[in-house]
Parts: C-alpha cells; structure tokens; sequence
C-alpha cells in the first residue's frame, strides 16, 4: 500500500553544482511524499497534487516542526512507521 507523509519538504531533485542552487532547490510548505510497499519515493510535491494521484494512499501527518540541534532553523524529519 501507498503512504504518503505530509511535512515541510526541502530537497534537491537537480544538481546545485550544475544548475546552481536557486534553480536546485524546491520546497513545500504542506508537501507531501508518497512511498509504496517496498519503500521507494513514488511522488513529491504539494500534498494537495500528490494526495490526488494517491487517493488510496494513507496519510501520516508530520507538519509540527522539530528542532535540529545542528541548525538554528525549524526542520522537519519523518521516519517511516514499521
């Protein structure tokens, strides 16, 4: 089954070295990430767009940021539940 976690995402889908940082870099203030059964990255975007075309999919919300001690920003970690 699908599971689609929703959080604050940050990632780099293109190289920063190549494209250059700016053009690297997306976010998602209320994203979402969905993975199947065998644990690979199916979809990322906005929660909205991915929760479409992952209606089946359960949700685990994961929008209450955590502090990272080796930052001094607000991030978000997700685990994936067993």
């Amino acid at each position: 089954m699908t599971r689609i976690v929703r959080a604050q995402i940050l990632h780099t889908p293109r190289d920063p070295f190549a494209a250059g940082a700016a053009e690297a870099l997306e976010a998602f203030s209320d994203g979402g990430l969905a993975y199947g059964p065998d644990g690979r990255i199916v979809a990322c975007g906005p929660f909205a767009v991915v929760r479409a075309a992952h209606s089946g999919a359960t949700v685990t919300d994961a929008r209450t940021p955590s502090s990272s001690p080796a930052s001094s920003t607000s991030t978000c970690t997700t685990r994936r539940s067993p």
